[in-house]
């Protein structure tokens, strides 16, 4: 009985410690504004922080786009955002960040940082990867996007899609976080973004 009742209290409080993310509000180059609740509807949604500067993040628009249509009709929706310092690169102002990174999902200025902080991201690219659940969005990953940003024909592990294949299964991700490599996300007001 004691096993018993120890198994039930600590389920409720797993539950209680899963992380979760805050709503934002966002606008791409055009000026449109997105929120995160937007998509509580969504079976999964896949927000990547990344730069139309950083070579590593780049590389990923193709990578990208492809698991956008791969998994876009089952129920997953993709959001890109930039949280770089505007005044390292016109290509990271949000009028222009769209030109070296052509997404065909939406692409987002956070002009203040603010949600880079609150998601703790600290890359270019860095995914995390959000079930809707409750009017709250708990992270299921967060990390690479694979093992191998600058050549697509050497990745082994492949971990943004295997989480996805697990989440619409109904099953937890393999590998729930890994490091994230990149270029570091270039805050404002720091020498050289560092």
């Amino acid at each position: 009985m004691g096993l018993l009742a120890g198994l039930l209290l600590a389920r409720p409080l797993a539950a209680q410690q899963a992380e979760t993310v805050p709503d934002f509000s966002l606008k791409d180059e055009t000026g449109k504004v997105y929120t995160l609740s937007a998509w509580a509807d969504s079976q999964v949604v896949v927000v990547i922080f990344t730069s139309s500067n950083c070579s590593w993040a780049t590389k990923y628009g193709t990578r990208l786009n492809a698991l956008h249509e791969k998994y876009g009709p089952k129920g997953v929706a993709f959001v890109a955002i930039n949280s770089n310092d505007p005044s390292i690169s016109q290509l990271e102002t949000a009028a222009r960040m769209g030109e070296v990174l052509s997404l065909r999902f939406p692409y987002l200025k956070d002009e203040t940082q603010q949600v880079a902080k609150q998601f703790k991201a600290t890359k270019n690219p860095e995914v995390v990867v959000l079930i809707p659940r409750n009017k709250q969005f708990e992270v299921a990953y967060r990390g690479k996007i694979d093992d191998n940003p600058l050549d697509e024909n050497a990745i082994k592990a492949n971990y943004l899609q295997n989480t996805l294949e697990n989440l619409l299964a109904g099953k937890k991700p393999d590998t729930p976080s890994t490091p994230p490599s990149g270029c570091n996300i270039r805050w404002i007001g720091t020498v050289s973004g560092q």
